[in-house]
């Protein structure tokens, strides 16, 4: 099997401001609806790949904090979360020996992470 050492970013039109308006806690929007999410989907094309070298393994899930333009990516098998700089394209932090880190979630108002892990089953 092919170890991956780079991630695509792909890049929907419209998807920062959907994001925003999605989060924005502004009730007088009305919820997308599935044919307006689908019609943006067609729309995904490849804008860019970040290598990340020292990275082995797959990845699972990923959270973005849009206002520090920062990517966080659980490296299950590098047992780390990764941290990209979303403007300039490039890896900034790697956090090592997490167990399986499997879920990330970033907390915008505490300006936090956490990562739930797989092997140990902490948060």
């Amino acid at each position: 099997m092919k170890k991956l050492t780079s991630l695509s970013a792909f890049l929907l039109a419209g998807l920062i401001p959907l994001l925003i308006s999605c989060n924005s806690g502004n009730s007088d929007r009305k919820p997308l609806s599935q044919d307006t999410v689908i019609g943006k989907a067609s729309r995904l094309k490849l804008q860019s790949t970040i290598e990340l070298p020292n990275v082995k393994g797959g990845f699972d899930l990923m959270a973005v904090d849009i206002k520090g333009h920062r990517l966080f990516v659980c490296a299950e098998d590098n047992h780390s979360l990764e941290v990209i700089n979303l403007e300039t394209g490039k890896p900034v932090l790697s956090i090592p020996n997490l167990n399986q880190p499997h879920w990330v979630f970033y907390f915008i108002e505490k300006n936090r992470i956490y990562v739930a892990t797989g092997g140990d089953g902490k948060v």
